[in-house]
């Protein structure tokens, strides 16, 4: 029976220097990142990017390294260091992530639009003065800066607001 060309070919032709580097040195560099990070799946996907790396070296204009193993190791070693480094900052930046509550059904948002809605339309039957002193107000303006912007004094302003609060929330309580 005969071969297949290629695989014939693949039979004759010399080992690739990576593939001999991989079979030589696969198995101390896994066995060194493991007493690195201590986790070996982790150990065996830096042994595959040190490897990834070296093939990219390889294709480069230096070729492959001349001490391979010393190569494997530090490269290995530096994805291990890196690896840590990354971890750790994204464990710092989880920590500040607020954590998820409990998923909103659909009535309580449809809820939340609708009092949404009746807030909008309350808004919209108040007057233009009182409306923007309401509005300034809920937004954080100062009395001084919601009564300067209304050409009226400080205390007419606060009034105005008081009664446009007053007829929002009866407005609310009656759409409610």
């Amino acid at each position: 029976m005969a071969l297949v060309p290629a695989v014939a070919h693949a039979i004759q032709a010399p080992i690739d220097p990576i593939a001999a580097i991989y079979r030589a040195h696969c198995a101390m560099l896994v066995a060194y990142l493991f007493t690195v990070t201590r986790d070996r799946a982790l150990a065996e996907d830096l042994a595959q990017e040190a490897f990834a790396r070296l093939i990219v070296q390889a294709r480069g204009p230096t070729s492959l390294p001349r001490d391979p193993a010393a190569w494997l190791v530090t490269v290995g070693r530096n994805l291990a260091v890196s690896h840590a480094r990354h971890r750790r900052v994204g464990e710092r930046v989880a920590a500040r992530l607020p954590t998820p509550g409990p998923a909103r059904s659909a009535e309580d948002v449809a809820i939340a639009q609708l009092a949404g809605r009746r807030a909008v339309a309350a808004l919209d039957a108040l007057d233009d003065d009182a409306r923007t002193a309401v509005v300034m107000s809920a937004v954080g303006y100062s009395g001084l800066e919601a009564s300067a912007r209304l050409g009226r004094s400080p205390l007419a302003t606060r009034a105005l607001t008081c009664r446009a609060r007053r007829r929002l929330r009866a407005a609310t309580v009656r759409a409610g």
